[in-house]
């Protein structure tokens, strides 16, 4: 039995863009341009789609007991941090509230003394 069926016929055309390879290759683009445009086109995805990009935008759950438990060890620790620090500004906080409660007071309290008649002495 003979495989090649195609011995004694033409072999048939692999593909409609075949009679291309007698053409130079600036003409070739050129006849092909609207083809490549559009197979351009109707391939191209929105990045702002792309499931990559969305999952860089993303942190990937994670349910184990040890990395929630290590999460939350974590974040104590930075609270604890910042608590201490806070609680250490709380003193100079209040100290320089007061000397600012006490300086407006003195000046409103100048200001009203400027604003008054002066007093008459009787004699």
């Amino acid at each position: 039995m003979n495989c090649n069926i195609f011995l004694d016929k033409e072999e048939p055309k692999v593909s409609k863009w075949e009679f291309l390879n007698d053409f130079p290759l600036e003409e070739v683009f050129n006849i092909m341009r609207p083809q490549l445009e559009k197979v351009r086109d109707a391939g191209s995805v929105p990045v702002r789609n792309l499931s990559s990009r969305v999952r860089t935008k993303e942190s990937a759950p994670d349910e184990r007991t040890s990395s929630q438990g290590i999460g939350i060890i974590g974040g104590c620790l930075l609270g604890f941090v910042i608590l201490i620090i806070f609680i250490s500004d709380l003193w100079i906080i209040k100290t320089h509230l007061t000397a600012l409660f006490r300086n407006l007071f003195s000046f409103l309290d100048r200001i009203q003394t400027s604003l008054r008649p002066p007093r008459i002495q009787e004699e």
